[in-house]
Protein backbone atom coordinates (compact mmCIF):
# COMPACT_ATOMS: atom_id res chain seq x y z
CA UNK A 1 0.00 0.00 0.00
CA UNK A 2 1.47 3.70 -1.03
CA UNK A 3 0.04 7.20 0.29
CA UNK A 4 0.68 9.19 -2.42
CA UNK A 5 2.55 12.83 -0.87
CA UNK A 6 2.21 16.00 -2.06
CA UNK A 7 5.05 17.37 -3.64
CA UNK A 8 6.82 19.79 -2.48
CA UNK A 9 9.22 20.82 0.65
CA UNK A 10 8.32 20.08 4.27
CA UNK A 11 10.28 20.69 7.72
CA UNK A 12 10.31 19.18 10.86
CA UNK A 13 9.53 15.28 9.58
CA UNK A 14 9.92 12.51 11.02
CA UNK A 15 10.01 8.99 9.24
CA UNK A 16 8.74 5.34 10.98
CA UNK A 17 9.89 2.45 9.14
CA UNK A 18 8.80 -0.55 10.69
CA UNK A 19 12.13 -3.39 10.75
CA UNK A 20 11.91 -6.31 8.84
CA UNK A 21 7.86 -5.73 8.41
CA UNK A 22 7.43 -8.94 6.14
CA UNK A 23 9.50 -11.93 7.95
CA UNK A 24 7.93 -9.74 11.51
CA UNK A 25 4.55 -10.10 10.30
CA UNK A 26 5.82 -13.91 9.29
CA UNK A 27 6.49 -14.80 13.02
CA UNK A 28 4.39 -12.60 14.68
CA UNK A 29 1.28 -14.19 13.14
CA UNK A 30 2.77 -17.76 12.95
CA UNK A 31 2.11 -17.78 8.92
CA UNK A 32 3.27 -21.36 6.83
CA UNK A 33 1.29 -23.17 4.28
CA UNK A 34 0.76 -25.62 6.57
CA UNK A 35 -1.37 -23.18 9.39
CA UNK A 36 -3.93 -21.54 7.37
CA UNK A 37 -5.88 -24.21 8.29
CA UNK A 38 -3.90 -25.49 11.31
CA UNK A 39 -3.30 -21.84 13.31
CA UNK A 40 -3.11 -23.93 16.21
CA UNK A 41 0.23 -25.58 15.22
CA UNK A 42 3.76 -23.85 14.94
CA UNK A 43 4.38 -23.18 11.48
CA UNK A 44 7.35 -24.61 9.70
CA UNK A 45 8.20 -21.46 8.05
CA UNK A 46 8.27 -18.93 11.16
CA UNK A 47 9.70 -21.10 13.44
CA UNK A 48 12.73 -21.10 10.59
CA UNK A 49 12.36 -17.21 10.80
CA UNK A 50 12.44 -16.22 14.02
CA UNK A 51 16.37 -16.94 14.79
CA UNK A 52 17.05 -15.22 11.56
CA UNK A 53 14.76 -11.85 12.63
CA UNK A 54 16.36 -11.66 15.99
CA UNK A 55 20.06 -12.02 14.41
CA UNK A 56 18.73 -9.24 12.17
CA UNK A 57 17.88 -7.11 14.72
CA UNK A 58 20.38 -7.21 16.56
CA UNK A 59 22.97 -7.12 13.90
CA UNK A 60 21.40 -3.61 12.70
CA UNK A 61 21.65 -2.38 16.16
CA UNK A 62 25.31 -3.49 16.44
CA UNK A 63 26.11 -1.95 12.97
CA UNK A 64 25.30 1.20 14.16
CA UNK A 65 27.97 1.04 16.06
CA UNK A 66 30.65 -1.13 14.41
CA UNK A 67 30.73 -0.75 10.44
CA UNK A 68 32.05 -4.22 10.67
CA UNK A 69 28.80 -5.66 10.97
CA UNK A 70 26.75 -4.44 7.94
CA UNK A 71 27.97 -7.12 5.87
CA UNK A 72 26.39 -9.38 8.14
CA UNK A 73 23.41 -7.39 8.40
CA UNK A 74 22.97 -7.17 4.20
CA UNK A 75 23.67 -11.31 4.38
CA UNK A 76 20.29 -11.79 6.69
CA UNK A 77 18.14 -8.69 5.13
CA UNK A 78 18.01 -10.76 1.97
CA UNK A 79 17.87 -13.81 3.63
CA UNK A 80 14.18 -13.03 5.38
CA UNK A 81 13.46 -10.66 2.17
CA UNK A 82 14.27 -14.18 -0.09
CA UNK A 83 11.91 -16.42 2.61
CA UNK A 84 9.36 -14.13 2.22
CA UNK A 85 9.40 -13.80 -1.89
CA UNK A 86 9.72 -17.71 -2.25
CA UNK A 87 5.88 -18.08 -0.61
CA UNK A 88 4.72 -16.53 -3.44
CA UNK A 89 6.92 -18.57 -6.01
CA UNK A 90 4.86 -20.36 -8.43
CA UNK A 91 7.38 -23.73 -8.31
CA UNK A 92 8.29 -23.26 -4.64
CA UNK A 93 8.23 -26.84 -3.18
CA UNK A 94 6.92 -25.50 0.39
CA UNK A 95 5.37 -22.20 -0.49
CA UNK A 96 1.67 -21.18 -1.22
CA UNK A 97 0.47 -17.88 -2.59
CA UNK A 98 -2.30 -17.89 0.34
CA UNK A 99 0.60 -17.11 2.64
CA UNK A 100 2.20 -14.67 0.36
CA UNK A 101 -1.67 -12.55 0.33
CA UNK A 102 -2.64 -12.81 3.91
CA UNK A 103 1.55 -11.77 4.90
CA UNK A 104 1.03 -8.41 2.68
CA UNK A 105 -2.76 -7.97 3.64
CA UNK A 106 -1.42 -7.96 7.27
CA UNK A 107 0.98 -5.47 6.08
CA UNK A 108 -1.27 -2.98 4.47
CA UNK A 109 -3.80 -3.24 7.40
CA UNK A 110 -0.75 -2.32 9.78
CA UNK A 111 -0.03 1.11 7.42
CA UNK A 112 -3.82 2.08 8.19
CA UNK A 113 -3.52 0.99 11.86
CA UNK A 114 -0.95 3.34 12.08
CA UNK A 115 -1.91 5.95 9.71
CA UNK A 116 -5.16 5.95 12.01
CA UNK A 117 -2.86 6.20 14.88
CA UNK A 118 -0.56 9.04 13.82
CA UNK A 119 -3.63 11.28 12.98
CA UNK A 120 -5.48 10.21 16.75
CA UNK A 121 -1.87 11.98 17.94
CA UNK A 122 -2.81 15.23 15.93
CA UNK A 123 0.40 14.48 13.11
CA UNK A 124 -0.14 14.92 9.63
CA UNK A 125 0.76 12.36 7.79
CA UNK A 126 2.48 13.07 4.39
CA UNK A 127 3.71 10.01 3.05
CA UNK A 128 3.40 6.17 3.27
CA UNK A 129 4.96 3.26 1.53
CA UNK A 130 4.59 -0.09 2.24
CA UNK A 131 6.31 -0.11 5.77
CA UNK A 132 7.44 3.87 6.05
CA UNK A 133 5.24 6.74 7.41
CA UNK A 134 6.38 9.91 7.46
CA UNK A 135 4.86 12.35 9.80
CA UNK A 136 5.03 16.11 10.91
CA UNK A 137 3.49 17.37 14.05
CA UNK A 138 3.38 20.97 16.20
CA UNK A 139 5.79 18.75 18.72
CA UNK A 140 8.64 18.07 17.15
CA UNK A 141 11.11 15.38 17.77
CA UNK A 142 9.43 14.61 20.97
CA UNK A 143 6.20 14.27 19.93
CA UNK A 144 7.28 11.46 17.07
CA UNK A 145 9.21 9.57 19.97
CA UNK A 146 5.61 9.32 21.43
CA UNK A 147 4.14 8.05 18.37
CA UNK A 148 7.08 5.47 17.60
CA UNK A 149 7.02 3.98 21.12
CA UNK A 150 2.57 4.13 20.04
CA UNK A 151 3.13 2.35 17.03
CA UNK A 152 5.07 -0.48 18.69
CA UNK A 153 2.84 -0.65 21.45
CA UNK A 154 0.38 -0.91 19.11
CA UNK A 155 1.23 -3.55 16.25
CA UNK A 156 3.78 -5.41 19.05
CA UNK A 157 6.51 -4.61 15.73
CA UNK A 158 9.84 -3.04 15.93
CA UNK A 159 10.41 0.38 14.36
CA UNK A 160 13.19 3.10 13.79
CA UNK A 161 12.85 6.80 13.83
CA UNK A 162 14.64 9.14 11.50
CA UNK A 163 14.17 12.82 11.95
CA UNK A 164 14.58 15.57 8.80
CA UNK A 165 15.56 19.62 8.78
CA UNK A 166 13.63 19.23 5.92
CA UNK A 167 12.31 16.88 3.28
CA UNK A 168 11.62 16.97 -0.58
CA UNK A 169 9.16 14.84 -2.71
CA UNK A 170 9.73 14.96 -5.70
CA UNK A 171 6.27 14.98 -8.14
CA UNK A 172 5.86 12.55 -11.08
CA UNK A 173 5.27 13.65 -14.81
CA UNK A 174 1.71 14.50 -14.41
CA UNK A 175 1.90 16.50 -11.27
CA UNK A 176 1.26 13.70 -8.11
CA UNK A 177 3.77 13.15 -6.04
CA UNK A 178 6.40 9.83 -6.76
CA UNK A 179 6.47 7.31 -4.77
CA UNK A 180 9.63 6.48 -4.31
CA UNK A 181 11.94 9.60 -4.96
CA UNK A 182 12.78 12.27 -2.19
CA UNK A 183 15.68 13.57 -0.39
CA UNK A 184 15.94 15.50 2.98
CA UNK A 185 18.54 16.72 5.15
CA UNK A 186 18.94 14.69 8.85
CA UNK A 187 18.80 16.42 11.90
CA UNK A 188 22.60 14.46 12.02
CA UNK A 189 23.24 17.27 8.92
CA UNK A 190 23.57 14.15 6.08
CA UNK A 191 21.22 14.20 3.28
CA UNK A 192 19.68 11.05 2.49
CA UNK A 193 18.53 10.60 -1.24
CA UNK A 194 16.26 7.81 -2.65
CA UNK A 195 15.18 7.08 -6.32
CA UNK A 196 16.35 9.17 -8.11
CA UNK A 197 18.81 10.21 -10.71
CA UNK A 198 22.53 10.38 -9.78
CA UNK A 199 23.23 6.78 -9.36
CA UNK A 200 21.59 5.02 -11.77
CA UNK A 201 24.12 3.21 -13.65
CA UNK A 202 22.53 5.07 -17.24
CA UNK A 203 23.10 8.76 -16.13
CA UNK A 204 25.47 10.84 -17.58
CA UNK A 205 28.55 11.23 -16.05
CA UNK A 206 28.52 15.00 -16.10
CA UNK A 207 24.70 14.80 -14.77
CA UNK A 208 24.99 12.56 -12.31
CA UNK A 209 28.46 14.78 -10.94
CA UNK A 210 26.51 18.02 -11.24
CA UNK A 211 23.47 16.41 -9.19
CA UNK A 212 25.93 15.22 -6.33
CA UNK A 213 27.47 18.38 -6.19
CA UNK A 214 24.12 19.77 -5.55
CA UNK A 215 23.25 17.46 -2.74
CA UNK A 216 26.34 18.52 -1.19
CA UNK A 217 25.41 21.68 -1.38
CA UNK A 218 22.53 21.37 0.45
CA UNK A 219 23.56 19.22 3.29
CA UNK A 220 24.39 22.95 4.72
CA UNK A 221 21.19 24.20 5.03
CA UNK A 222 18.92 23.14 8.00
CA UNK A 223 16.00 24.51 7.03
CA UNK A 224 13.66 25.49 4.47
CA UNK A 225 14.33 28.80 3.76
CA UNK A 226 18.00 28.13 4.10
CA UNK A 227 17.33 25.34 0.95
CA UNK A 228 15.94 28.18 -1.41
CA UNK A 229 18.57 30.68 -0.53
CA UNK A 230 21.27 27.94 -1.48
CA UNK A 231 19.58 27.27 -4.64
CA UNK A 232 18.88 30.77 -5.62
CA UNK A 233 22.75 31.06 -4.47
CA UNK A 234 24.13 28.37 -6.96
CA UNK A 235 22.04 29.07 -9.75
CA UNK A 236 22.55 32.88 -9.62
CA UNK A 237 26.70 31.83 -9.65
CA UNK A 238 27.49 35.53 -7.28
CA UNK A 239 25.46 34.55 -4.10
CA UNK A 240 22.33 36.96 -4.95
CA UNK A 241 19.24 35.40 -6.03
CA UNK A 242 18.69 35.33 -10.10
CA UNK A 243 15.76 37.28 -11.71
CA UNK A 244 12.40 35.23 -11.30
CA UNK A 245 13.20 34.50 -7.88
CA UNK A 246 12.11 30.14 -7.14
CA UNK A 247 11.25 29.89 -10.82
CA UNK A 248 14.97 30.04 -11.49
CA UNK A 249 16.40 27.50 -8.61
CA UNK A 250 18.62 25.03 -10.54
CA UNK A 251 18.91 26.15 -13.97
CA UNK A 252 21.55 23.43 -14.89
CA UNK A 253 18.82 20.74 -14.02
CA UNK A 254 16.82 21.72 -17.29
CA UNK A 255 19.10 22.57 -19.06
CA UNK A 256 21.29 19.27 -19.08
CA UNK A 257 17.75 17.32 -19.07
CA UNK A 258 15.46 19.27 -21.62
CA UNK A 259 11.53 19.38 -19.85
CA UNK A 260 11.20 15.66 -20.44
CA UNK A 261 14.03 15.11 -18.64
CA UNK A 262 13.97 17.54 -16.18
CA UNK A 263 10.02 16.24 -15.49
CA UNK A 264 11.75 12.85 -15.11
CA UNK A 265 14.07 14.40 -12.87
CA UNK A 266 11.72 16.38 -10.45
CA UNK A 267 11.73 19.32 -12.18
CA UNK A 268 8.80 21.25 -14.03
CA UNK A 269 9.43 22.10 -17.63
CA UNK A 270 10.30 25.19 -18.58
CA UNK A 271 10.57 26.27 -14.86
CA UNK A 272 12.95 25.26 -12.40
CA UNK A 273 12.15 24.09 -8.62
CA UNK A 274 14.21 24.78 -5.35
CA UNK A 275 12.78 21.63 -4.01
CA UNK A 276 12.40 19.60 -7.40
CA UNK A 277 16.09 18.27 -7.30
CA UNK A 278 16.65 14.68 -7.91
CA UNK A 279 19.88 12.30 -7.21
CA UNK A 280 19.78 8.23 -7.20
CA UNK A 281 19.98 5.74 -5.28
CA UNK A 282 19.52 5.37 -2.16
CA UNK A 283 22.56 6.91 -0.04
CA UNK A 284 23.19 9.74 2.37
CA UNK A 285 25.69 12.76 1.86
CA UNK A 286 27.18 15.50 3.62
CA UNK A 287 28.36 15.19 7.15
CA UNK A 288 31.80 13.30 6.72
CA UNK A 289 29.43 10.34 6.07
CA UNK A 290 27.46 7.89 3.91
CA UNK A 291 25.17 4.73 3.93
CA UNK A 292 22.35 2.87 2.34
CA UNK A 293 18.82 2.70 3.35
CA UNK A 294 16.30 0.48 2.28
CA UNK A 295 12.73 -0.56 2.24
CA UNK A 296 13.37 -3.92 4.76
Amino acid sequence: MILQPEPRLYERVSQIDFTSLYPSIIVKYNLSPETLRHPERRGFLSSIISPLLELRIETKRRKKLDSSYVGQDAILKWMLVTCFGYTGYRNAKFGQIEVHERITSISRELLMQIKELAEGMDLEVLHGIVDCLWVRGAGGVEEADEFKQAVERETGILTEKEDYDWIVFLPLADGGGAYNRYFGRLTSGRVKVRGVMARRGDTPPYVARMQKEIFELLAGASSGEAVREAGAAAAAGDGHTPPGGEDQLFPPLRRSLGDKGAREAGAAPGAGHGDGICGGGCRELGGGGGGECCAF
